[in-house]
């Protein structure tokens, strides 16, 4: 089995190789500059590099894709960032095929891969196989561990084509920072509705900081008019799913849309006065009070265990 990955982020390149090397030879697509490419030969991955001398990404998609089409890989493993995204989109469109977004398990049946993925906010999953012959997935991170640094692949330069249409890039802008940490943290504190503002919510970041964790937050806080917290990415089925080895829940009912992305985590905390809210019956252990008493508490004593 033949796979291919890419990712513009070095991390998670090196997720990606790793999960790739389960099924057989695996390969990465660097655009950047030759240091990238032979730091991502260091994972012990072949790798075909397209010198990066255009700053937008969007004009190297004809070069990768008439790279897949020649190489014909059985997979096309894609970190789901916001490029990766786009490249996962329109490869496949034009390997007339489709991009399974946020792939949660992969499986080789034959000399085929199959990818599952979650639909019905949560209720059901589906498996899905390319007919073309080349799947193309698209991963979080955290979808497996990093490859570890093995004999250095090859690095093959690629002539990189010109674009039916190129792209030119007028004018950038600074996007707001965002919480992109939650991604990979092993502890995060969530915050839903019991919430009214920005400042309350400190007594949960206390928490988190206390841990030294991330924070998370529904989506009514995010989206809500006005938003509590805005320029963030919010948990849940049609947002980010996570897997940390610890989630706390702080005034978060439970609703499935939120559940769905926190269900993979390894022990789930939940803290609410509702004793009969749903997020109860998805957690491992649960705290029933008012969280402006609780939450100082537990935070005074986990940092004076420090």
């Amino acid at each position: 089995m033949k796979t291919i990955v890419f990712s513009e982020d070095a991390g998670l390149r090196a997720e990606l190789i790793g999960a790739g090397k389960v099924y057989g030879s695996v390969a990465a697509i660097v655009v950047g500059s030759a240091e990238e490419a032979k730091e991502a030969a260091a994972f012990g991955a072949d790798v075909f590099w397209l010198n990066r001398e255009d700053p937008l990404l969007d004009n190297y998609i004809s070069t990768i894709s008439s790279l897949l089409k020649e190489e014909r890989p059985h997979l096309f493993l894609v970190g789901a960032t916001t490029m990766g995204k786009m490249v996962a989109g329109r490869v496949a469109a034009s390997l007339r095929t489709v991009a399974v977004s946020n792939a949660k398990a992969l499986k080789q049946v034959g000399d085929t891969i199959e990818a599952a993925q979650m639909i019905y906010s949560g209720g059901a999953v589906r498996t899905q196989k390319a007919n073309t012959g080349t799947l193309v997935a698209l991963v979080r991170p955290g979808f497996a561990e990093p490859s570890e640094k093995a004999k250095p692949g090859t690095v093959t330069e690629v002539a990189v084509q010109n674009p039916p249409v190129r792209i030119a890039l007028k004018e950038v802008k600074e996007k707001p920072a965002t919480n992109d940490g939650i991604l990979t943290a092993k502890t995060v504190v969530g915050v839903g509705g019991a919430f009214d503002t920005n400042e309350q919510i400190n007594l949960a970041r206390d928490l988190a900081d206390a841990l030294g964790g991330e924070m998370g937050y529904t989506r009514p806080l995010i989206e809500g008019d006005p938003p509590v917290v805005p320029n963030e990415p919010y948990i849940g089925v049609s947002g980010i799913q996570i897997k940390p080895d610890l989630y706390i829940a702080v005034g978060i009912s439970g609703q499935t849309q939120h559940v769905v992305g926190v269900n993979e985590s390894k022990v789930i905390v939940c803290v609410n006065k509702d004793g009969n809210a749903p997020m109860f019956r998805h957690s491992d252990y649960g705290i029933v009070g008012d969280l402006y008493e609780i939450l100082p508490v537990v935070t005074k004593a986990i940092r004076d265990c420090n």
